[in-house]
């Protein structure tokens, strides 16, 4: 069940990316999972070399998501954009970007809190939503992974401890149903 609808999703995927950007996709990479074996013959009718990584933790994967995220949004010295410049015909910004690992107050909404309660709680910075403006945060405190938007930390964007960091305070899997 779960390889199959990978192997629809990817197809989905496939499509969408083809016919936004006029390209084909050439490389797949993927952990050692079982749920992408079964796109082997879809993978060699297209032209799609499946290369096989080792299994990370899930913390070593947002490391990496959040590397793509910067590189995504970095000129390149071949044509002097960045790939979300080429991808949106438009000029991106990197105002939100954030050293990873860094201490972050999420921002605690007047609903949720009492008149003398903190305005922000202590969370990690771990990472940029892939489907909202938000950031992914890890709250030491409550072991949960939430996401917050872009807007609202901007309004504590000063917060940001960049040069303290708590790496080692995250576990390898959220704990929570509240997953980014």
């Amino acid at each position: 069940m779960v390889a199959t609808r990978a192997c629809n999703d990817f197809k989905t995927f496939k499509a969408f990316v083809e016919k936004q950007s006029g390209c084909r996709i050439k490389v797949l990479k993927t952990d050692k999972g079982q749920e992408y074996l079964i796109c082997t013959n879809f993978f060699e009718q297209h032209g799609i070399q499946h290369q096989l990584t080792t299994r990370y933790t899930l913390t070593k994967w947002k490391v990496v998501a959040t590397s793509i995220y910067i590189l995504n949004v970095s000129n390149k010295k071949c044509c002097d954009k960045t790939p979300e410049d080429a991808w949106s015909k438009r000029r991106s910004s990197i105002k939100h970007l954030r050293v990873f690992g860094c201490i972050a107050y999420a921002h605690v909404p007047d609903q949720l809190k009492k008149k003398l309660d903190d305005k922000g709680e202590g969370c990690i910075f771990i990472g940029y939503s892939t489907i909202s403006k938000a950031y992914k945060l890890y709250n030491q405190r409550q072991k949960d992974w939430s996401l917050k938007s872009q807007k609202e930390e901007m309004m504590i964007h000063d917060n940001y401890e960049e040069n303290e960091r708590q790496m080692d305070s995250i576990p390898s899997e959220p704990k929570s149903s509240n997953k980014p």
